[in-house]
């Protein structure tokens, strides 16, 4: 961050989010699922394998 920036971030998100839609929190909840519940941290392997996903299915769409 740079200049004056002064928020400060709560868990992920920042005071000035606004509330997790219904959407956002069954993709968690599939996350949550899929995982296992073992909270895997955004390693570089995960967030590209999740991007493969979405990249074919929006091709096949």
């Amino acid at each position: 961050m740079t200049g004056n920036h002064t928020e400060k971030a709560v868990g992920f998100r920042l005071p000035s989010e606004v509330p997790f839609t219904e959407n956002e929190r069954a993709w968690i909840d599939l996350i949550r699922l899929a995982s296992n519940n073992s909270d895997p941290r955004p390693a570089l392997s995960l967030v590209q394998g999740l991007r493969r996903i979405f990249d074919d299915s929006s091709r096949a769409a």
